[in-house]
């Protein structure tokens, strides 16, 4: 069951260039020059989680049923994600997620918007808007649903702390026009690890707090999660509902999540890793944008990730059967360098901006396209480093602006 809590699962179901263990370098028996030579490839390299791709198991083989697309900006935070359907034979595009960060990189706006296929343009539909105490720490967030015209509030999540930790998180629905108490996570630890996140739901009869369920957590002693209990208040008695159990291999990647109802097995997700490379080192979707996206459950991925397997179980034959498979793609691409060969990341400035755009770390003439919130293509050219280029014309508010290279940047036009 989900808590209040539950968003700081990653928001998005995300879901190739393999060093191997197999082909590790004997440093005792190659020459200095080469091994210099493989370091300095590998420094001015960067590994990025391009997409994700998941097929269902027919019963016979995979077949293509959703895709994610990834775009991130240049200090690696994670600013599209585009999903797209199988259909026809081919991908089409159906929904795009946006993020917006602050000077600190965490997430102040995730946008979700669909594909209007009969009016060929992106739809605004939901809306969250996060904010920060002084120290960093997630307080609120605010969710939201489009209008046609403009954003209207729909609920909000507010956040306690204690000691610098999550106490409560209480949920509020807006009603004619006030926060109306809706239901609260009560949180408590052991030592540095969740404990308990006990679920009460606000009752307007007897106008107070009612205990509703309730997550229990154990942990092994690497403080890495393993299981995660569901429990249902049936008075005078907690009865558990649903298990989730976690498999960890040497390294600390989830290789395993099973899942279990009423004592029975149901569901079951494997996961296959490269170990040689660490996931910390690839530009990929998983990394935390509130600080606290990993306070449910731990983060699965140590190292990079190859592929998760889906699986359901069959009671008749006592094992579990492949329901559908996800697999990662990553692309390997030189990092950009000025002439005297130092690492340069490619940045626009001044953001906002009212009359132009710089672009900083092009390494050569580059073609630029400019597209609106909406997803139409205001302005195409080509620049060069250091090469101010005119928006003037463009209306104000916010746009994207893609080189042709593939990095995508967020900017405001005021």
């Amino acid at each position: 069951m989900i808590s209040n809590l539950a968003f700081l699962f990653p928001f998005i179901t995300l879901l190739t260039n393999n060093i191997t263990l197999n082909h590790k370098i004997n440093y005792m028996k190659t020459p200095l020059l080469i091994v210099f030579i493989l370091i300095v490839n590998i420094l001015q390299s960067q590994i990025t989680l391009e997409s994700s791709v998941s097929q269902s198991f027919n019963g016979t083989s995979f077949i293509n049923d959703v895709k994610s697309n990834f775009q991130y900006d240049s200090n690696n935070n994670l600013t599209l994600v585009l999903g797209f359907n199988w259909y026809n034979s081919m991908w089409n595009e159906s929904e795009m997620n946006l993020y917006n960060y602050n000077e600190a990189n965490k997430i102040v706006e995730h946008i979700l918007q669909y594909n209007n296929n009969a009016e060929s343009q992106w739809q605004n539909e939901a809306r969250e808007l996060y904010s920060y105490n002084a120290q960093g720490f997630l307080t609120e967030i605010i969710y939201q649903y489009w209008t046609g015209a403009l954003w209207q509030n729909s609920s909000k999540i507010v956040f306690a702390y204690s000691n610098g930790k999550i106490s409560t998180a209480t949920t509020y629905e807006l009603q004619f026009g006030n926060w109306i108490n809706d239901s609260k996570s009560n949180v408590s630890y052991n030592s540095n690890n969740l404990a308990q996140i006990l679920e009460e739901d606000w009752s307007n009869n007897q106008f107070a707090w009612q205990t509703n369920y309730r997550n229990i957590f154990t942990f092994n002693s690497n403080n890495k999660m393993l299981t995660n209990i569901y429990e249902d208040w049936l008075s005078p008695n907690w009865e558990e509902e649903e298990k989730l159990i976690y498999e960890l291999d040497s390294y600390g990647n989830r290789i395993s999540e099973t899942e279990l109802f009423d004592g029975v097995n149901a569901y079951k997700d494997v996961y296959t890793y490269d170990t040689s490379i660490l996931m910390e080192t690839i530009q990929n979707p998983f990394m935390d944008k509130s600080g606290v996206d990993y306070f449910y459950e731990d983060a699965p991925f140590v190292s990079k990730v190859l592929t998760r397997t889906s699986k359901s179980y069959d009671s008749d034959t006592n094992s579990f059967s492949d329901d559908s498979i996800t697999t990662y793609n990553y692309i390997t691409t030189p990092l950009a360098t000025n002439n005297n060969g130092r690492n340069e990341s490619v940045i626009i400035y001044p953001n906002p901006t009212s009359k132009y755009l710089i672009i900083k770390g092009l390494i050569h003439e580059e073609k630029v396209y400019i597209f609106s919130i909406n997803g139409a293509k205001t302005l195409e050219t080509t620049v060069n480093e250091n090469e101010a280029m005119n928006i003037e014309n463009l209306s104000n508010g916010m746009y994207f602006l893609k080189l042709e290279s593939g990095k995508t940047f967020k900017f405001i036009k005021n």
